[in-house]
């Protein structure tokens, strides 16, 4: 039998959600998309939404929604994903990296007061694994600099609730969310959400992620000359299709279920792994309810964490690592940092390892790959 690192939980609903997709005539950005995003707002008490492509697409059309200038700087940690880097060097800006604190998954402040100056015109906050940032603390941070905005990146935090019991990504500026293959949920392989309090922003998003057409197909229909548009500014197609949309209604319907089944699983997995020394697990001070995705731990070091992922993969038993090495030792970014300054990010990402999470997994999975891990490091001793 094969323990895969993640699997998307599709069933019929979803499947006959696209049926009655295929039988309409529209396709891309229409009433389907319109209803996920209302769906997705009312769920998680958010001001505004509108749909991407993907969660990348997201980020980038927030940067360029807010005009900055070239070079100017945009703070993130350099323990992240290649999204939140692509979309600032894609916008002209310039990356600036901080650290995490020692053996944690969050951001360092310190770092972060080192960093922040009056060139910081956004942070980009990402959230990691279900568990996440202190937002509150990092916004205290930024009140003497007025022109700082904070985007949290929520790919991976999707249902999660702060210590207030607040969904995430309420509170700042804006927040982008994924429904990529191994996430939460799944919008049929990929996509992406933006919310904000502000209503200018969201409205200029919808025409930016539409070519900069002042006015999409879908709502140009109806006019006499459906085809007339304006375009004043250089947008893109990053819009969501119908049949994405039509899966993402049906597993925004389970996502308490999905979030619910990976705690247990989470908890089992601690559970049978808890006499282990060499193992430690992920945490967090900042976090009521977490919404988990994969199964993280940390090993002590480097070598062990390649020889186990060695061994599993051997026994069928797939894994993979979020994020070795970290962005900011990627070549485009190195010229952006010193690597002293983020040794916290560089120690923590070599000795990390994702093991198999997802909701078609059963406890008798959990336990047969802690029995396999275990039995790893007997044979050691």
């Amino acid at each position: 039998m094969k323990y895969y690192l993640s699997k998307p939980n599709l069933d019929k609903k979803e499947l006959h959600g696209i049926t009655k997709i295929l039988k309409k005539p529209w396709l891309i950005n229409g009433p389907t998309v319109k209803k996920f995003e209302m769906d997705f707002k009312k769920k998680f008490n958010y001001f505004h939404c509108t749909t991407v492509s993907s969660c990348t697409a997201g980020l980038q059309l927030i940067l360029q929604s807010l005009k900055l200038k070239k070079n100017d700087e945009i703070i993130l940690t350099s323990f992240n994903f290649i999204s939140a880097g692509l979309a600032i060097l894609q916008q002209g800006l310039k990356p600036i990296f901080v650290d995490l604190e020692d053996q944690k998954f969050d951001i360092s402040l310190k770092s972060l007061k080192k960093k922040i100056n009056k060139k910081t015109r956004v942070i980009i906050l990402t959230h990691f694994n279900g568990y996440l940032q202190p937002v509150e603390k990092i916004k205290n941070i930024t009140k003497k600099f007025k022109n700082v905005k904070i985007i949290e990146d929520c790919a991976h935090v999707l249902g999660s609730k702060d210590n207030k019991k607040n969904f995430v990504g309420n509170f700042t500026y804006a927040s982008v969310f994924s429904f990529g293959p191994t996430k939460m949920i799944t919008a049929a392989g990929m996509g992406g959400m933006i919310s904000s309090k502000d209503k200018s922003l969201i409205e200029n998003i919808k025409k930016l992620k539409s070519y900069g057409m002042d006015k999409s197909s879908y709502d140009r229909k109806k006019k006499n000359k459906p085809w007339v548009y304006g375009i004043n500014q250089l947008g893109n197609n990053y819009r969501m299709t119908e049949i994405q949309a039509a899966v993402g209604i049906e597993q925004l319907k389970k996502i308490n279920t999905f979030i619910n089944k990976r705690l247990f699983l989470v908890n089992l997995y601690k559970e049978k792994l808890a006499g282990l020394s060499q193992i430690s697990f992920q945490n967090s001070d900042y976090t009521s309810r977490p919404a988990i995705i994969y199964f993280v731990v940390a090993l002590k070091t480097q070598k062990i964490r390649d020889d186990l992922a060695d061994f599993l993969r051997k026994k069928n038993i797939y894994t993979s690592v979020h994020w070795d090495p970290p962005l900011s030792e990627h070549h485009i970014f190195r010229k952006y940092f010193k690597r002293i300054a983020t040794i916290n990010s560089k120690k923590l990402s070599s000795k990390i390892i994702s093991l198999p999470l997802h909701t078609m997994m059963s406890g008798k999975d959990v336990i047969k790959i802690t029995e396999t891990i275990k039995n790893y490091f007997n044979a050691k001793n």
